[in-house]
């Protein structure tokens, strides 16, 4: 896995999503990244808290701004594959952990284009994917915002994996 600090590897930004919830007001985009969503609150979220228990103090210190906390959740994929995208921009995994069949719904919710595995994995891989929606994958992945550690967010994972395509998890 690699962890892309300081968006060097992907263009993570906010600014990609908030550019359209303000509807090209940049200073109010900016105040609102600036006060409320700020750099500080989401680094809490990268150190381990819940974005579901971050939110929550948001929210209740700035109940006015609720519905524009819950998109950055809720629409976080705008921030990293929507704007890769419209940049075309590939937006993929390599290795491992594309190769890990109880990952993939989560992957593929994130809105992963591409998953490039092993060899050896490949039809696995394949069979995973096509036994999955992505409706149910992005579904997954806004469950796991509200999970508190990564071992449930892995289990929910398996939940769905076993339910698709049981007989490769063995």
């Amino acid at each position: 896995m690699v962890f892309d600090l300081g968006g060097v590897l992907i263009d993570w930004d906010p600014r990609h999503l908030y550019r359209k919830l303000f509807a090209g007001d940049e200073a109010a985009m900016e105040q609102f990244l600036a006060t409320v969503c700020t750099h500080e609150w989401n680094r809490c979220q990268d150190a381990g808290r819940s974005f579901a228990e971050g939110a929550r103090l948001l929210k209740a210190e700035h109940p006015d701004k609720a519905e524009l906390i819950d998109a950055y959740g809720a629409r976080f994929d705008e921030m990293i594959a929507d704007a890769a995208r419209a940049n075309d921009i590939w937006v993929g995994v390599c290795g491992e952990m594309a190769g890990d069949i109880a990952l993939i719904p989560l992957l593929l919710g994130l809105g992963m284009d591409e998953l490039s595995a092993g060899a050896t994995l490949v039809p696995r891989v394949k069979r995973a994917v096509q036994s999955l929606t992505i409706p149910e994958c992005r579904q997954l992945v806004d469950e796991a915002l509200e999970l508190q550690t990564p071992s449930e967010i892995l289990a929910r994972c398996l939940e769905l994996a076993g339910k698709r395509y049981g007989d490769l998890l063995g």
